[in-house]
């Protein structure tokens, strides 16, 4: 008894037979190449070197008994190319996330009924040939996702297939920007007027939190997107004391073992641009692990910071040098504050005030 036809799509099968009597031998009859039997005498024998194609086996009797010796039985191997699922991947930003979705098609060489999806998500009866979904969205995180695809009508093992969302989240600043060009209140933030993003990374991000936008969300009060300004939070709606220092922590994660720079530009005459000359107020580079030369930094309010109007600022941190307040960067975190700045005549001055988070 010979199990007849076999249905694979891999390179070596098991060949199940069962003899009554007699002795007997593979005989390969053909194929589209020649496979090796490893066992000949042996009807459970391993047969591999298969490639896609249909190849013709028999068993031939060896017997001394005259009545079946040179019988045979003859089976059918049958190599299919592993069903193929193509997966396309879609992006989008829900709420702020990263987020993707997925399409399916598979192609089944000899395979005329359907298959069944599992893994982190799940789908059955899907037909051969034809694209299913979107399926999604789900968020991205960090991971990737297996699929395993079942195959019905075939004896085909399971399919395996890994997906990579690589969806790449960005970062936006919040300064307001209500047209183009810049003045009091109006900065330079969606990404038509050239405002700064950044394509967020593992490792890299300024403080505790980092979110991601599809745009900017500009907003009046520079808190549009959330509450990832944290690393100066009592900045936001601040009123700092002209001529005063302030001590600022520089809390920065970087565990790319590459070099960060964190760059920083205060509006102090608040024309909604960080051009002019003493508006590039610090610059610095850590070790390749967020350390850097001093564990704080000095915000010097000038004299001529203009008073008792909102003032913008835009911190930046990324693995690329030479940054301005504008435009794409490949890695890190933009962060926008708005502040105020006013005079304290009952105070004596120089004042330094150190702020610890």
């Amino acid at each position: 008894t010979v199990v007849n036809p076999i249905i694979t799509c891999q390179e070596e099968v098991n060949l199940e037979a069962i003899i009554e009597g007699g002795q007997g031998e593979w005989m390969f009859i053909n194929g589209p190449i020649r496979p090796v039997i490893e066992t000949p005498s042996d009807p459970t024998t391993i047969v591999s070197n298969l490639i896609p194609g249909v190849y013709t086996l028999s068993w031939v009797i060896v017997s001394e008994n005259v009545c079946n010796e040179g019988e045979s039985k003859d089976i059918t191997l049958e190599v299919l190319n592993a069903p193929q699922p193509d997966i396309d991947i879609i992006c989008s930003i829900i709420n702020g996330e990263a987020a993707f979705s997925y399409t399916v098609e598979v192609a089944a060489d000899g395979a005329t009924s359907g298959y069944d999806i599992s893994g982190f998500d799940n789908h059955t009866g899907l037909s051969f040939g034809q694209i299913h979904g979107p399926f999604g969205p789900f968020i991205v995180g960090n991971s990737n996702f297996d699929l395993t695809f079942s195959f019905e009508g075939t004896e085909c093992d399971n399919v395996i297939s890994t997906l990579v969302p690589n969806c790449q989240t960005t970062d936006f600043g919040d300064l307001p920007d209500s047209a183009s060009g810049t003045n009091s209140g109006n900065y330079e933030t969606y990404s038509y007027n050239n405002g700064p993003s950044h394509k967020l990374i593992e490792g890299l991000r300024i403080a505790n939190i980092i979110d991601t936008e599809s745009e900017a969300f500009a907003s009046a009060d520079a808190l549009g997107d959330g509450s990832d300004e944290d690393a100066y939070a009592f900045l936001n709606g601040a009123e700092l004391i002209k001529e005063a220092i302030y001590k600022l922590p520089i809390e920065i994660l970087n565990t790319t073992g590459q070099t960060g720079y964190l760059e920083i530009w205060t509006d102090w005459n608040g024309d909604g641009d960080f051009m002019d000359i003493d508006e590039f107020v610090f610059d610095q580079q850590d070790d390749g692990n967020g350390n850097f030369p001093s564990p704080t930094w000095n915000l010097e309010i000038p004299i001529h910071a203009v008073e008792n109007q909102s003032i913008g600022m835009r911190i930046r941190l990324s693995l690329q040098d030479n940054m301005t307040p504008y435009g794409t960067v490949d890695s890190g975190e933009v962060e926008d504050y708005l502040f105020r700045v006013v005079i304290n005549d009952d105070l004596c001055l120089p004042l330094i005030i150190r702020i610890e988070n």
